[in-house]
């Protein structure tokens, strides 16, 4: 993979300053609903970061009616109270055989996970398969693509990650995740911002390019 220049890394930064304390949100009601603090009732609508309002915020599904989104709510709480919860490629084959079809199955299924554990799972996303340059539809095969990268991409952050660290650990200052690490967290959301920035059509075709 190409080196990140200084524009890059600029964006990369930006976007997690903008977005992090949202994702940890989403994180946060996610699991008050998984643990049964809030009602699945609660959570699809009458919060701020609720479940309808991620789905429209990540670009998920669209098009489904009420009742589809319902159902599909209660099968995602089905599967993260079990013992599989992190498996995205077979969450995947579950909501298949329930008759839940859809193009985009498993990008739902994968930032549906990253709800669940977000210190282990990263949203499949079509810029960041672009940065990694997969093709596949095997999300384990995804994962350990930028589980390769990881260390290296880290280290091109460079400086930059200690300013930015300090930042996002003040926002995770207003939050507790008693079952998550977050550490691994916030490493996680900057190698996923790093690739997504990598992977965007504007810098995607400069790599072409070059």
């Amino acid at each position: 993979m190409n080196k990140f220049n200084k524009p890059e890394l600029k964006d990369v930064r930006l976007h997690l300053l903008n977005s992090y304390y949202n994702d940890l949100k989403f994180i946060e009601i996610f699991q008050e609903c998984k643990y049964k603090k809030i009602s699945e009732k609660e959570y699809f609508d009458s919060t701020e970061f609720s479940f309808k309002r991620f789905l429209k915020d990540w670009g998920i599904i669209k098009n489904i009616s009420r009742e589809q989104q319902i159902h599909l709510q209660k099968l995602i709480f089905k599967w993260v109270r079990k013992d599989k919860e992190n498996n995205v490629d077979l969450l995947v084959q579950n909501l298949i055989e329930q008759g839940v079809t859809n193009n985009r199955l498993l990008s739902l299924c994968s930032k549906f996970l990253f709800l669940n554990k977000p210190d282990k799972v990263f949203p499949y996303d079509s810029h960041v398969r672009k940065a990694i340059g997969y093709n596949g539809k095997i999300y384990s095969d995804y994962y350990m693509k930028i589980n390769t990268a990881r260390q290296d991409l880290l280290s091109q952050f460079g400086s930059e990650i200690i300013f930015v660290e300090k930042k996002l650990k003040r926002i995770e200052s207003f939050f507790s995740f008693k079952s998550l690490n977050v550490i691994e967290i916030r490493k996680n959301r900057i190698i996923d911002k790093l690739l997504w920035i990598k992977g965007s059509k504007k810098y995607y075709l400069k790599l072409i390019i070059n």
